[in-house]
């Protein structure tokens, strides 16, 4: 037979009691467990917001905090050096009235290059699928040079070279020369490095060259202007020296045949004019000369003589990237029937560029009438000049012996002066020079040194950062993040949110490689969906009661408009928040409930952040052509990269949709229960919550691009909980469970 008695009378038994007891003491229990659940979440989060500032993080593959599953897939820095074969992408710096500038075409054929420059748009990955033998050479390399490769924190460089088409040059993702790789890695202790200066953790870790010699590298003086004294009459087919240059640079035209006879010409030298912050320009009459770089790596101080300590080779690194960016550009050896360089060359009875710029020196000092140089070689000699001075330039090659040119010049003026004063009849003359002879004199006592490369230098490595930082290692060291172990290092925010989401991330990615960007935005879409379907889970609760809550704006409005009159008066007040805590009890809502689930989903944002910061295969992702470690406001705005745009527009539109699409949803329901004044106390109380969604609406366009796709994915997922929701709260099942417990 049914028990038809009402569960109330269980009020009075013994049993049920000490079960409500039971319960309420549970209940208190589980609430400072929460407590205790929530403030250790708030501080991994608040610590690992810091870190995520503070831990230095790069756009670039092999720089700055890393996570891979294991230390084998470890990638190096690799810098790309790509084929240019025109002046307007600057691998020869293109001059205003360039005479060889349109015809450069006609003389550099289909496949050929006229020098290197350095792709700063790739971001190369070498990945463990496609390059695990590479990465296992370079590994044994390091341990061969007594070294650790992918320590902790260091810093290394690699570098590889593409042609016209961005295809690997000689089909070798690294630079390779004798089976070794041109890489090199130093480990980084800072504390070491702190006390003792020392800049390797491993003491006998030292760069091994990886050729058997080196080529002597000859070069006209780069600062000897081709354009201005060379000329061509006929279509760029021919340039013969211009022996009576009438040009305003060179001296007013006072230069001639004669200076030019006694191997001079004039060097432009632009000094700052910290006054006016403007230039001005110094023109100073130089011996025509070649610089020469030669075929060792062994260094010596210019003062001393002495030899320049080289501890960790980074001289002979230095070295060898000229070396090898040398002979993939001009090719001495003819290997490449495609090269420029080496097909011009062989139009002339020279068997090196070297060579031909040290006969073409003498040819203008002693028979200037008879030089004479075809388009193409004219384009040749010119390049190479520039393009090997640039190498130098930028691995600190620079010349061993330097002239103040300014005190150069004020002691030719005051030589012409002196002469002037001796050959003068003229007293009144003879007054105002000897008055320039004065100034001259009292110059010269205090001139600046502007100095230049003096005639007939060496190009060599005098600077001691050329001997302690490696040529194109990135801007930051690498911190590798390769076990769940090593992530512990940073702290339990890392360990316990950011690396295990790395390592699933990762596992996604290198899953999903064929689909190139596709592959990297459906890995992200993934960890989206788990990680929005656990937070669901975990805040269901409060995220129900957030969107009843702002059903209720409309009853609070109602409250907060009944005491507008009594701002000042503290009984009213307290009876305003009493009405309001009613109300909120009344439909079982915790105002901190919103709280609570941004203290939940702060730390996972910050972790994806971190990931797609730190993961290479995120990092390294370029799809139609936008660069997902980059940020799309500064590429739109500083670099003119419009596909940038799109993402920032549809950013935009899905996080404005998202932020507010619970306002939309309730807005006729709202029109129709508020009257004026409700609606005026619901507009200032919603003041807040709207400027944080602006200022948040804001914040989105400043993550990189990477970062942005996860808003894309994690907004529309936003969108479709609210629709959810909203519709949910129209089912019955909806009113049994929370309306009618009310």
């Amino acid at each position: 037979m049914k028990d038809r008695r009402s569960e109330n009378f269980n009020y009075f038994s013994d049993k049920d009691r000490q079960k409500n007891k039971k319960a309420s003491v549970f209940k208190r229990v589980w609430f400072w467990i929460k407590i205790v659940i929530y403030v250790l979440i708030f501080g991994f989060t608040l610590t690992g917001c810091i870190q995520s500032f503070v831990i230095s993080s790069s756009n670039y593959t092999g720089n700055g905090i890393e996570f891979y599953t294991s230390h084998n897939r470890v990638s190096p820095h690799v810098t790309t050096f790509k084929q240019q074969n025109d002046f307007s992408n600057e691998s020869v710096e293109p001059e205003k009235n360039d005479p060889v500038f349109n015809y450069a075409k006609d003389f550099v054929k289909s496949g050929e290059f006229l020098g290197l420059v350095e792709d700063q748009t790739v971001n190369y990955h070498l990945s463990y699928e496609n390059s695990k033998d590479i990465l296992e050479k370079l590994r044994e390399q390091t341990e061969q040079a007594k070294g650790k490769y992918g320590s902790y924190l260091n810093y290394n460089t690699a570098v590889r070279f593409v042609d016209l088409n961005n295809k690997a040059v000689n089909n070798t993702e690294l630079y390779l020369n004798n089976g070794k790789y041109l890489f090199a890695t130093i480990g980084i202790d800072p504390e070491r490095q702190k006390e003792s200066g020392v800049l390797s953790d491993f003491e006998n870790y030292k760069y091994r060259s990886i050729f058997s010699k080196y080529n002597s590298w000859e070069f006209i003086d780069p600062s000897f202007n081709f354009n201005e004294y060379f000329k061509t009459d006929n279509n760029g087919q021919t340039f013969v020296l211009r022996l009576n240059p009438n040009n305003a640079s060179l001296l007013a035209g006072t230069y001639n045949e004669k200076d030019l006879q006694k191997g001079h010409f004039i060097e432009n030298v632009k000094i700052s004019n910290q006054g006016n912050k403007s230039e001005v320009r110094l023109d100073f009459e130089k011996e025509l000369s070649t610089f020469v770089i030669e075929n060792s790596s062994t260094y010596k101080d210019p003062n001393t003589s002495e030899v320049i300590q080289d501890p960790y080779g980074i001289g002979a690194l230095r070295r060898d990237y000229l070396e090898a960016l040398a002979l993939n550009t001009f090719d001495v050896e003819a290997t490449n029937t495609n090269n420029f360089y080496s097909r011009v060359l062989r139009t002339t009875n020279y068997s090196s560029y070297g060579e031909w710029s040290k006969k073409l020196v003498e040819q203008i000092k002693n028979n200037p009438g008879d030089v004479s140089l075809s388009g193409e070689q004219f384009l040749a000699i010119r390049s190479y000049t520039l393009n090997i001075s640039k190498y130098a330039n930028i691995l600190n090659f620079s010349s061993t012996n330097r002239v103040n040119a300014q005190r150069e010049v004020d002691l030719l003026a005051l030589k012409k002066t002196v002469e002037k004063f001796n050959n003068s009849s003229d007293e009144k003359e003879k007054e105002s020079l000897e008055a320039q002879i004065k100034a001259l004199n009292e110059k010269l006592t205090s001139v600046d040194s502007i100095s230049v490369d003096a005639p007939n230098s060496k190009y060599t490595l005098n600077t001691a950062k050329s001997f302690i930082e490696m040529p194109f290692q990135g801007e930051m060291p690498q911190r590798i993040i390769d076990s769940w172990a090593t992530s512990w290092k940073l702290g339990p925010f890392y360990g316990l949110f950011v690396y295990p989401l790395a390592y699933v991330s990762s596992w996604l990615t290198v899953g999903i490689t064929p689909l190139s960007g596709w592959g990297t935005i459906l890995a992200i879409l993934i960890i989206t969906i788990i990680l929005r379907g656990l937070m669901l889970a975990v805040t269901w609760k409060q995220t129900i009661n957030q969107s009843k809550q702002e059903e209720l704006k409309s009853k609070k409005a109602k409250i907060d408009a009944k005491y507008i009159d009594f701002k000042d008066n503290k009984q009213m007040k307290a009876r305003h928040q009493q009405e309001i805590s009613e109300l909120y009890k009344k439909n079982g809502i915790n105002p901190l409930d919103t709280f609570a689930t941004l203290i939940i989903s702060l730390p996972f944002f910050f972790a994806i952040w971190r990931v797609i910061q730190g993961l290479p295969e995120m990092k390294s992702t370029t799809f139609l052509s936008i660069s997902f470690s980059q940020t799309s406001w500064r590429r739109l705005f500083f670099e003119q990269e419009w596909q940038y745009l799109g993402i920032l527009i549809v950013v935009g539109i899905v996080q404005g949709i998202s932020q507010f699409l619970p306002k939309l949803l309730n807005m006729k329901k709202f029109k129709e229960r508020t009257t004026p004044e409700e609606a005026k106390a619901l507009k200032k109380s919603n003041r807040t919550q709207t400027i944080m969604s602006v200022v948040f609406f804001f914040i989105t366009f400043i993550f990189a691009a990477g970062v942005q796709v996860y808003w894309i994915i994690s907004g529309l997922w936003t969108i479709g909980q609210t629709l959810a929701i909203h519709y949910y709260k129209k089912s019955a099942r909806y009113r049994r469970k929370y309306l009618n417990k009310n």
